[in-house]
């Protein structure tokens, strides 16, 4: 039986993809080969459309759609009646959420969130950290645990530390309501997005559920915990058997962090900067699309550069201030040129500076104008002390230029992973650490460059020396 008619069968789901493995297990005594399991993987996917951006985009993808917004009470729209049935008998109960609703999105809050919740809920910056470090709890709780579940239990006080408000937490201050707000927001509130764009086409995304289930105790020094809701599980778990790459957990430092939260637009900088880059430099992105995802008023954006200018220097010198180790570096580009920024002391210069800033722009890069500009940034350089860490950062690497549209090499991981460890040998690991910072920290970093159009040559050229080398050692006989 081919992995093509066994495909035909099934309800393409995950499930469907083991218990294919296993017939064919079954059929021929073999695995399925690795590269169909990509092509099923690539079949589910185009299968199932609109639930996959929720499966597999998960908690990352969706906190990126749903908390850049602050409700306010101008985004209440009254109640709305939703038809429930009754589990115990055949009839419908109609219940009455409230329902806010800002840009393309809309917030349900169920009958049990209205009376808990007591007022607008919290779906901002503050939402976006308590949600992330509720993934990060599932992920260090549950990673040494043989069965794993996406699940996580807390203390108030343990939590508010996380959050940095242990001081608050002692004096028993309001902070600490308003973080008992944040945790039953993400297990009351309900969304739904329109005009959500996928794959090209437009799209209405209905029933987005709530986060996790809370369980509070009636105890104020015991345990609270949370089960994350079906979707969302599913992305925690596939971190945890390390399907996919750890996104959640550097993050501490962050979410702990009280003024990126006083601060919310360095809260969603830092948000861009880690979600476009685990490695090296991100790929360029233009000043205005950048402020425009970070939720920046659209009439700075679209009237105002210089207010542009100054949003973009804050944020510049904050983080590479206190997070020097994710922000080393960086990069304008524009038509005619680029624009290094290292030395971001310069750039604390008042905004009175600004003409001067844009005679250098235009001078660089060919436009005065800093939202038409693109660009990039570069974390600290790496130091490799043992070769399987290189190794290991390669492929970290290797995956984010793929998931960012390059194209996949022709060879697979085993015998990238054998041809790197050999170059190693060959170059020494302190020449391929070099010349993986460079390539990394590039404009255009490219995995193939890299491999056959950087080591490679190099790698040949110290073979030849050695062999010449070899040669004259030797003498005839």
């Amino acid at each position: 039986m081919t992995f093509q008619k066994a495909f035909q069968k099934g309800d393409y789901g995950e499930s469907s993809l083991n218990s294919l493995k296993k017939i064919i297990k079954e059929k021929t005594g073999k695995d399925l080969p690795k590269k169909d399991i990509q092509e099923i993987q690539k079949r589910i996917k185009k299968e199932r459309g609109i639930e996959n951006l929720i499966t597999t985009s998960s908690i990352e993808e969706m906190t990126q759609k749903l908390h850049r917004k602050k409700l306010t009470k101008n985004d209440y729209r009254g109640k709305k009646e939703i038809k429930k049935k009754n589990k115990k008998g055949n009839t419908d109960i109609v219940e009455y959420y409230d329902y806010y609703e800002k840009g393309n999105i809309g917030y349900l809050l169920n009958p049990a969130g209205v009376d808990k919740i007591k007022g607008i809920p919290k779906v901002y910056a503050s939402q976006d950290k308590n949600v992330k470090l509720l993934g990060a709890l599932v992920l260090i709780q549950q990673s040494k645990k043989e069965k794993k579940s996406a699940r996580a239990k807390f203390t108030l006080k343990e939590y508010a530390e996380m959050r940095g408000y242990s001081e608050e937490f002692k004096r028993g201050s309001q902070s600490v309501e308003e973080l008992k707000k944040d945790l039953r927001t993400g297990a009351f509130l309900t969304y739904s997005i329109s005009n959500a764009k996928i794959g090209g086409k437009f799209y209405d995304i209905l029933g987005i559920p709530n986060y996790y289930t809370l369980f509070e105790p009636k105890d104020p020094k015991g345990k609270y915990e949370v089960r994350f809701t079906k979707d969302y599980a599913k992305g925690l778990l596939s971190f945890l058997k390390g399907e996919r790459k750890n996104y959640f957990v550097h993050r501490l430092k962050e979410i702990k962090d009280k003024e990126t939260g006083k601060r919310p637009y360095l809260h969603f900088f830092y948000d861009e900067l880690i979600f476009r880059k685990q490695v090296g430099a991100t790929r360029p992105v233009k000043v205005k699309n950048l402020l425009s995802r970070m939720m920046i008023n659209e009439q700075y954006i679209e009237r105002e550069p210089k207010k542009c200018f100054e949003i973009l220097r804050e944020c510049l010198i904050y983080f590479s201030e206190n997070y020097p180790d994710e922000l080393r570096m960086a990069t304008l580009i524009g038509k005619s040129g680029v624009l290094p920024i290292r030395d971001f002391e310069k750039f604390k210069e008042g905004s009175e500076k600004y003409k001067d800033f844009k005679e250098i722009l235009k001078e660089s890069i060919g436009t005065d104008d800093i939202r038409e500009a693109q660009i990039s940034f570069e974390k600290e350089e790496q130091e490799y002390f043992k070769p399987e860490t290189f190794v290991e950062d390669f492929f970290k690497w290797k995956d984010q230029c793929e998931r960012c549209g390059q194209k996949k090499l022709e060879k697979g991981n085993d015998e990238v992973k054998k041809w790197l460890i050999i170059s190693i040998k060959v170059l020494g690991l302190k020449r391929m650490n070099e010349l993986f910072n460079q390539e990394i920290n590039s404009l255009k970093p490219s995995v193939w460059h890299f491999l056959w159009g950087v080591v490679k040559p190099e790698r040949i050229k110290k073979l030849r020396e050695k062999s010449n080398q070899f040669k004259r050692e030797v003498p005839n006989f």
